[in-house]
C-alpha cells in the first residue's frame, strides 16, 4: 500500500489499470485516481470475486478503455511532453522519476532496430518487466518503430524459454 501511495502521489496520477486482485489496494492508496480501469482477469487466471471497498473512485473495465477512442480531439504534437515516467530501483534512497519524452520513444524506435538488425518480420521476445528499461525502451520501442511482433510471457521461466523462443518464431531477445 504505502509502495502505491507513494508512486501514485509522486507521479500525479489521475487515473490507473490493474487487475482485479489488485483494485481495492490501489483504491486505497491512490484516493486522487479519476478512474481505475480493472482488466478482467487477474494474469490470465479468473478474478475472484471479492466484495470490494467503496472509496469513491469510478471503476470501469479495462476493455471500455478502446470504445470511443475515434471521438477524441485531435492535438498538435509535442514531442518534449512526458509519454512516461520510469522509477530507478531506489537502492540508495527512494526511487527517483527518469522523465521519458514522446521524442525519446521515437528516437529509440528508429535507432534501436538499426543496432539490433531487427525488422517488421522478426519477433522479439520481452521477458523482462515492463518495469525494466530495457523491456520498454530497447524491446518495446524498437519493435514499434519496424512493425516487428512482441511475444511476452507473464513470468519468467528457464525451463520454458527455448519452447517458447522455437513455438513463436522469436528472433530476437535481450
Amino acid at each position: 500500500g504505502p509502495e502505491v501511495e507513494y508512486f501514485a502521489g509522486h507521479a500525479r496520477c489521475v487515473a490507473a489499470i490493474t487487475q482485479p486482485q489488485y483494485v481495492d489496494l490501489v483504491a486505497a492508496h491512490a484516493r486522487h485516481l479519476k478512474w481505475i480501469a480493472v482488466t478482467a482477469d487477474d494474469s490470465g487466471e479468473p478474478a475472484a470475486a471479492r466484495a470490494g471497498s467503496d472509496t469513491g473512485t469510478e471503476r470501469i473495465a479495462f476493455a471500455e478503455l478502446a470504445a470511443g477512442g475515434a471521438a477524441l480531439p485531435d492535438r498538435p504534437a509535442e514531442p518534449m511532453l512526458p509519454v512516461g515516467i520510469m522509477y530507478t530501483s531506489g537502492t540508495t534512497s527512494r526511487p527517483k522519476a527518469v522523465v521519458h519524452t514522446h521524442a525519446n520513444v521515437i528516437w529509440a524506435s528508429r535507432i534501436g532496430p538499426d543496432n539490433i538488425a531487427l525488422g517488421p518480420d522478426d519477433r522479439y521476445f520481452v521477458y523482462t518487466p515492463f518495469f525494466h528499461v530495457n523491456a520498454q525502451s530497447w524491446a518495446t520501442w524498437s519493435v514499434l518503430g519496424v512493425g516487428a511482433t512482441i511475444v511476452l510471457t507473464p513470468t519468467w521461466s528457464a525451463t520454458r524459454f527455448w519452447d517458447v523462443v522455437t513455438n513463436h518464431g522469436v528472433t530476437h531477445f535481450s
